[in-house]
């Protein structure tokens, strides 16, 4: 007579199944509500923490060190790289700023040059035969455009005569600021607030990481701690879900590495392709922010 083969029966019935899962909803969602002040800042802890923990794991069981050795040297070795990378981006960042406002007053100064050879008197359209005439139209356009270009474009700037020359005028950042963000504060408060907001993010990340590393170590005694309160009874269900779970992520990492690995290198192939200057360095960025899920390629798009 032949044995039945062993199916393995839950532990818990389907009744309870249900009512956790409902339960383990409602405390996420509320939950949420207590931490969403300060939800940006732990999820890149966590993110920083999974990524983490890879390399910390591996540099513990292929070395004699320790598991909090290793997490220590991973986060030396990491802040080491972020060093590096900023003092090498740094002049290339500065570099690609100049030349985006060298950019911009060339186009402005074509842009003024080409609204002050426009002679009103020309602005007349026949339109089926009926004569529109549009010069006190140009005219308007020209005082708005040229009325803050400088004092010499004060007014209504007539056309130059023939054989003179137009001389653009210097594009002044301070005057188109203190043009435009009026309507949004001064300038000063302007600045005031991007710096705030500049060095608001460099101090959430900087506890985020460090927050990550009290994580990282805490990780084993969690690990016992969480096993502890766990009855003896459901020792092998906690484990096959813990297991299942970290499978899940691993996955989950592993594709969003191959996904940003794959779009660095077409993004550096493409660009080098076009003739794009620091085509390396604009890859690598697109690289790692499109490690972010879902909204990685859209924001990798802000340096491009």
């Amino acid at each position: 007579m032949t044995e039945q083969p062993f199916e393995y029966q839950p532990q818990f019935s389907q009744w309870v199944r249900q009512l956790l899962t409902v339960i383990l909803l409602i405390a996420c969602v509320y939950l949420l509500t207590l931490i969403a002040p300060v939800l940006p800042m732990l999820t890149i802890a966590f993110l920083v923490a999974f990524v983490m923990f890879i390399p910390s794991r591996a540099l513990a069981r292929r070395t004699p060190l320790s598991y909090g050795l290793s997490v220590i040297i991973s986060y030396i070795l990491l802040i080491v790289v972020m060093v590096l990378a900023m003092l090498l981006l740094t002049p290339r960042l500065v570099s690609g700023f100049n030349s985006l406002l060298d950019s911009l007053q060339q186009g402005y100064n074509a842009f003024i040059a080409g609204v002050q050879t426009i002679r009103p008197q020309d602005a007349v359209l026949n339109l089926l035969g009926v004569p529109l005439d549009l010069s006190d139209v140009v005219r308007t356009v020209q005082g708005l455009i040229l009325s803050g270009a400088g004092p010499q474009t004060s007014g209504f700037l007539m056309p130059p005569q023939s054989g003179g020359t137009v001389t653009p005028p210097r594009l002044d950042i301070s005057d188109i600021l203190n043009q435009v963000l009026p309507l949004f504060g001064s300038v000063s408060q302007t600045v005031t607030s991007a710096i705030g907001t500049i060095t608001g993010f460099v101090g959430s990340f900087l506890l985020a990481l460090f927050i990550s590393f009290l994580v990282l170590l805490d990780v084993p005694s969690t690990q016992r701690a969480i096993s502890r309160r766990v009855p003896t009874v459901y020792h092998r269900e906690f484990a096959l879900l813990t297991q299942k779970i970290g499978r899940v992520w691993n996955g989950f990492f592993k594709g969003q590495v191959l996904i940003g690995f794959a779009i660095g290198i077409l993004t550096f192939i493409q660009l080098s392709l076009m003739g794009i200057s620091n085509a390396f360095i604009l890859a690598v960025i697109t690289g790692i922010i499109s490690l972010i899920p879902t909204i990685g390629g859209i924001i990798a798009l802000v340096p491009l």
